[in-house]
């Protein structure tokens, strides 16, 4: 039992967590705090495992997947309800251990140069969306990298042909 005192009026999530790995429990709840809340329960339920693979277009696989790591950002994000983050193994399967149900993103980070084609959970792109996962629809994680990334370089100047230094430049993608 535990008492939160001066908590301003707004929605909030209520989490609880125990443990680490495959042995963690965790419990979340929703609430609504316009008054006092009295004898709100978190009951911990066990988490569950989502596997997957990665596969590089054109590339060796046990060269390119040293280091690669994939991780699962709640959202919104509550660090203590992201399972930690996974290493992808050298024929490219991984699991992410400790998940808990919730809605999130992706996050892939690699050692090279790659960019991410595809995530999928299930046919649904968790790339560039928010996906609600759980025990129930905890399908592979199916990812795709490229290596083929360019690179720019770009000088600015002003209408006097003068460069300038210190300037913001955003590459902005067309869709």
């Amino acid at each position: 039992a535990f008492v939160l005192d001066a908590v301003p009026p707004g929605f909030y999530d209520l989490v609880a967590t125990l443990g680490d790995g495959p042995d963690r429990r965790a419990a979340r709840v929703s609430i609504d705090v316009r008054r006092d809340v009295e004898d709100a329960k978190l009951v911990l339920q066990p988490v569950f495992e989502l596997k997957g693979s990665i596969a590089v277009e054109g590339r060796s696989i046990e060269k390119d997947l040293t280091g690669v790591k994939v991780a699962l950002l709640h959202q919104p994000y509550i660090t203590q309800v992201n399972p930690r983050p996974a290493e992808v193994r050298p024929d490219g399967s991984f699991t992410l251990v400790g998940v808990m149900p919730g809605d999130y993103r992706v996050s892939i980070t690699t050692t090279f140069d790659a960019y991410v084609v595809f995530a999928r959970l299930g046919g649904a792109d968790i790339l560039n969306s928010v996906v609600r996962i759980d025990a129930g629809n905890a399908n592979p994680l199916d990812v795709r990298l490229k290596p083929n990334i360019s690179t720019l370089s770009v000088n600015v100047y002003d209408d006097k042909n003068t460069p300038l230094d210190g300037v913001q430049v955003v590459l902005v993608p067309e869709h």
